[in-house]
């Protein structure tokens, strides 16, 4: 049922935020998932501290779910829709989350047998950015299947660290 982290987005930069150059670096932690032998009642998704306490959880997957195979074409139309680089006005903040909406699956649909990428963009469930919980931690990412009131779980762990660039704390 859960397959990995995906490597295609291995790095996170918070926000979407262009890099130096004006390159969109990935926004969410992303996570493959697929169900393979049939449809299940209802998901749950949570993260998990190295303590073991709850980052993040939702029973509904979190806002932006893709079907594995629309993903290619995801990753080109963030890379044609993000604005381009100017030396004299350098735009580090866009909307990227516009480009995700024609791909986004619907709640109904994710259920259902198929492969899919689960989008996490680091913030809690009481809508906080923080990123001192898991800036150079291991991490596991859980899901939960429930069919006629069975439930199968299966979990990835992963790690975060920062290289390149100091940033600054903040919280939002």
């Amino acid at each position: 049922m859960w397959d990995s982290v995906d490597k295609m987005y291995s790095t996170v930069v918070p926000f979407g935020i262009l890099d130096f150059e004006g390159n969109y670096e990935n926004a969410n932690f992303a996570f493959n998932y697929s169900l393979l032998l049939s449809n299940v009642d209802s998901l749950e998704f949570k993260f998990l501290n190295e303590d073991g306490t709850t980052l993040f959880a939702i029973t509904n997957l979190p806002e932006i779910v893709v079907t594995a195979r629309r993903l290619p074409k995801l990753s080109q139309d963030i890379t044609d829709k993000k604005p381009e680089y100017n030396l004299s006005n350098p735009i580090r903040v866009w909307d990227w989350k516009s480009v995700f909406d024609p791909y986004n699956t619907s709640s109904s649909d994710y259920t259902k047998i198929g492969s899919y990428v689960i989008f996490w963009d680091g913030f809690n469930n009481d809508n906080i950015y923080d990123s001192s919980k898991f800036n150079n931690k291991k991490l596991k990412a859980v899901i939960t299947a429930s069919k006629n009131g069975k439930e199968k779980s299966k979990e990835v762990e992963f790690s975060t660290k920062y290289d390149e660039v100091d940033w600054v704390r903040c919280k939002d």
